[in-house]
Formats: C-alpha cells, structure tokens, sequence
C-alpha cells in the first residue's frame, strides 16, 4: 500500500513495486482532474490489460476488493469490463491519435450488475521499456441512465404532437365539407404545435444556455402588462383543462420597470403551464407579484395539484430528471429540460427560485429579481398606427404576418428579396415605414446586406428606421450578425405574434 501525495489508496496487482514515480503521480492527476474523477487505474499494454495498480476509490466504485481482482479475475482490467462492450474498449485503448482518450462503457460489479463508467486515459512508458496506461474513472451510471431516459423520452414526446398535426390536417381534409368539424381539427392543430413549440424550446434553450453566453435584453415594461401577456397565451390551454387563472397585481407599486420582457416572459410561461398541467379539472392557478421594497419583486405561480413529495423538491431543477410522482403531467408535455431551463434563466437574471410544496398541498413557485423602476409611467403597449414593411421570401408566411398585423391596425407592404426591400424604401425615401421586418435567408440579396443598403441609404435621407430581423436563426451569434448589419431587434421563428406587435410598437415609439 501506499499513499499518493493526493491521499488516496493504492494497491498492486500484478507487480511488487510498492511506490510510483513522481511523473506517473503527475500524469495520474491530471487524469482525475480532466475527468473530475477520485478513482485511477492503470496497466500493461498486454493481452487482457493486466493491471499495475488500482486506487481504493477505483475499487468501490466498480464494488472490487484486491483480492477478488488479483485471484479470481487473474489481475486482468478486461475482466471487469461487461463482455459486450469488450471489443469497444480494445479499439479504445489501441488508438494511438492525437484526439482526447476519452470513452464510457460499463463494468461489472461484484455483485454482478453492470455500471456506467467514464474513462480518461494518459500513456506512459516505463523505465523498462513496457507502456503503461493510466486511467481515471468515474462512475457515471445516474448521469447515462437520465440521459438515454432523456432521448428515449424526447423522441415519443416529439413524435406524438406531430402524430397528431398530421392525423388532424388529414381528416381535416376530408371533412372539408364540415365547418365545424374542420374548425375542431384546426384548434387540435393549433394545440398540438404550441406543445411541440414548447418542446423543441425546452431543448434549444438549455442548449444555447449551455453552449453560449446568453445576455440580457432590458427596457421599459409594464410588469401587470407582462405577465397578462403571457397569461393570454397561456389560456387557451388552461380553460381547455377546465381551469381558471386567477392574478393578484395589488402588491405592486411601481408598476414600469427596466427588465428583460423575453426572458421574464419565458420564465412565467413555463411555470404557469407547468401548475396548469398538474392540476385538476376545475382548479385555479393563481399568479400573485408583490413589491417586496423599491426594487424586489416576487412572481408566485401557485397551482392546487397534488403536490411534490419534501424527498423529491431537490431533483426538481437538475436536467433531464422527469420526476414519477403526483405530478407527472396527463399529457406528457415535458421532458425534463423545463424546470432546468427556467432555472438558468432566473439565475441569468441574477434572480432566485424556489418551491414550497408538499405532498396533497400543491404547489408555489417563487422567483424573485431585483428590478429597476422606470423613469417615464409611459406604458411600452401604446396602440397607435403604423406602417410596416415585411420582408419575406415565402409568400405564404409574409401573407400570414400581414393578415395577423393587419387584425391589431398595423398595415404592411410585403417585398420578397432583400433587393425588393432596399428599392421600395429608397423609392420613399424612407418617410412610408415606421418598422422594417426582415428575414435573413434570400434569394437576390440576404437580410444583411438588405440592412446595410438601407443604413447606407439613411445617411442622405437623414431617417433613421429599426429594423427587426424575423429569423429562424436565433443562436447569440446570429444575433450578433443582425445587430453588426445595423439591425435594431430580433424575432425567432415560429413568431409570436402578440410578441412581435409589442416590438413593432416599441420600436415606432422609440
């Protein structure tokens, strides 16, 4: 036995040495650390890899003692690993290539159960000649078992609403002769795309959370405006459920604040769905926001389900955990990302969440921020006119965008390429529209060099116009890219469209 200079354990299998040189310490280090792991093995480069020396926590992790390993499996590491995955891990440890030796497979225990571990491998030659491997590893069962529950899960939820759109728009089809039946279809559409929406969102935004630097987005709001806003789009579903949404605004003070609007929205979104999906028919879910002082505010989601049990709550926020208790959804919207996702939100926001619940007592998110209230008492939703220019390619989407901003008194004219759309504003020169809406991907001329044209064309006309892109590309550097072309906003597709009139009206009042 001895002692690394990181306290662990370690035991000899198949040689007598009783210490490690400093450069094997080192390389072993550097192992756990790339890996976040305790437990380190290493070996020969011979058949069956046998083993050089194990550590103590290598050893509980995998459920070995020495001796079983040394006596009973002949000191060879390819006996631990599950027969299965033996041919996968041999084509690992023989890569000799410049990328990370990193692989997962599955060891059996000494209990006989097979066990999902991570390994991180360093090479090493010996003074004798002989090639060691050195390998960290770190079990990763919950992790892997949660993450192919997760795709497992994703491909039904994300096939059944498309199962349903398709089966709806067929009969739909064939009932054409019945309004009514056709208009009970189109609703099921409708439903069924918003979940899907939802979904595709959960994951989009845990990736880009994960993936990027998100960054917020602050301006005026009327926080009562904002969250009925959101309310709205949420209660075609909720009275579906037999449901009602009952808000308490009478806490609040200072009711114009500097915040992010989008994010605020997504977080609220979430969380009403959420208490709406487990909850029972003819129940209430309650939105209650309180000024707690100048700057606190406190947005309560309170639904009356069943509740979380007190030995759950903590699972409730980590990914891809899909809790099987009293309040796993009827409809299976969720995957496990949603809960996650408005989380890091929150956080992003430097805010807080947290849940009181218990089980038979429903449930009541709290999400608390620190907001700035604004200057001005000028609401950001004033109505009035205003004259859009749409820029879109698909003719049926641009037809689309003008029929529903026609329904809030916004006219539009509709240009089909980016060169369309620099023609008609220098044939105005610039005095027609308040707003220019733009998509990205264009024949003739893209979106961007659309906006820069436009921008170079206002420095004769001395008009400034925002310009909005209306994209499907909606990752920070697409962003980035729209606002480096001179583009004021952005709007991702799917649109929504009560989201985009408050755009358009925000941008004409500025």
């Amino acid at each position: 036995m001895n002692n690394f200079y990181y306290k662990e354990g370690i035991t000899f299998i198949n040689d007598e040495d009783t210490a490690i040189s400093n450069d094997i310490q080192k390389m072993v280090v550097d192992t756990l650390v790339r890996n976040s792991a305790v437990g380190v093995v290493s070996g020969f480069y011979e058949e069956g890899y046998p083993i050089y020396f194990i550590s103590q926590f290598a050893l509980a992790s995998v459920g070995y003692d020495s001796y079983t390993l040394k006596n009973e499996m002949g000191g060879k590491y390819i006996e631990c690993v599950c027969p299965t995955d033996r041919a996968y891990y041999s084509r690992f440890m023989e890569w000799k290539g410049d990328a990370p030796k990193e692989i997962e497979y599955r060891v059996k225990n000494s209990k006989g159960e097979y066990i999902w571990v991570r390994d991180v491998r360093a090479d090493y030659e010996a003074e004798d000649g002989r090639r060691l491997w050195i390998s960290s590893i770190r079990v990763i069962q919950n992790e892997h078992m949660a993450r192919k529950e997760f795709i497992s899960t994703i491909s039904h939820d994300i096939r059944s609403p498309l199962n349903a759109i398709m089966g709806m728009a067929q009969l739909a089809g064939k009932n054409i002769n019945s309004k009514e039946k056709v208009q009970s279809y189109i609703d099921g559409i409708i439903t069924s795309a918003e979940k899907f929406m939802y979904q595709i969102s959960e994951v989009l935004d845990m990736n880009e959370l994960e993936t990027t630097v998100a960054r917020l987005e602050e301006k005026e709001y009327n926080i009562c405006s904002l969250a009925d806003s959101v309310i709205k789009g949420c209660s075609a579903a909720v009275k579906a459920r037999g449901q009602q949404i009952v808000t308490d605004y009478s806490g609040i003070t200072d009711k114009n604040v500097i915040c992010d609007g989008r994010n605020i929205s997504k977080v609220l979104d979430g969380l009403i769905s959420n208490a709406s999906e487990y909850s029972p028919k003819g129940s209430c879910v309650t939105i209650k926001v309180v000024q707690k002082d100048n700057s606190t505010y406190e947005f309560n989601v309170i639904d009356e389900g069943e509740g979380i049990p007190y030995y759950e709550v903590d699972r409730l926020f980590e990914p891809f955990e899909r809790i099987q208790d009293a309040r796993s959804a009827a409809d299976g919207t969720h995957m496990g990302l949603g809960l996650s996702v408005i989380k890091s939100i929150v956080e992003l926001m430097n805010g807080t969440i947290s849940v009181k619940s218990g089980t038979g007592k429903g449930s009541c998110f709290t999400v608390r921020l620190m907001l700035k209230a604004a200057v001005s008492d000028e609401c950001v939703t004033d109505k009035q006119p205003a004259m859009v220019l749409i820029v879109e390619d698909n003719q049926k989407n641009a037809e689309i965008m003008q029929e529903f901003l026609a329904l809030e008194d916004i006219g539009s004219d509709i240009a089909y390429n980016g060169a369309e759309a620099v023609d008609m504003y220098e044939s105005t020169k610039g005095r027609k529209y308040d707003v220019i809406l733009m998509d990205i991907h264009m024949p003739v001329m893209d979106g961007y060099e659309a906006a820069r044209r436009i921008r170079q064309l206002e420095e004769v006309t001395n008009i400034t116009t925002p310009v909005i892109a209306v994209t499907a590309d909606s990752l920070p550097e697409d962003i980035n890219q729209a606002m480096k072309s001179g583009m004021n906003g952005h709007v991702s597709k799917p649109v929504d469209y009560d989201e985009l009139v408050d755009i358009i009206r925000n941008a004409k009042r500025g």
